[in-house]
């Protein structure tokens, strides 16, 4: 199961474990539908970020330990 983080516009924090991360989201603000969140990237395209849910914005991480993480450089 992963483990994944939410954060909203205003710092309020949702962590949860799901292989679902947009349907388990909505479980844990109790909400029924959600549309995708994007970002520009510096060349002008744009990636999905998340989810806007209700009134809230939400970006959506992976939560990776770093022992886990190949070539990992920590400085």
């Amino acid at each position: 199961m992963r483990k994944w983080l939410a954060i909203d516009q205003y710092g309020n924090r949702v962590v949860y474990e799901s292989e679902t991360p947009r349907k388990t989201l909505l479980e844990r603000v109790g909400k029924k539908s959600a549309r995708n969140s994007y970002r520009d990237n510096a060349d002008g395209s744009a990636r999905h970020v998340g989810w806007i849910v209700g009134g809230s914005w939400y970006d959506v991480y992976l939560l990776t330990p770093l022992a886990e993480v190949r070539n990992a450089k920590v400085s």
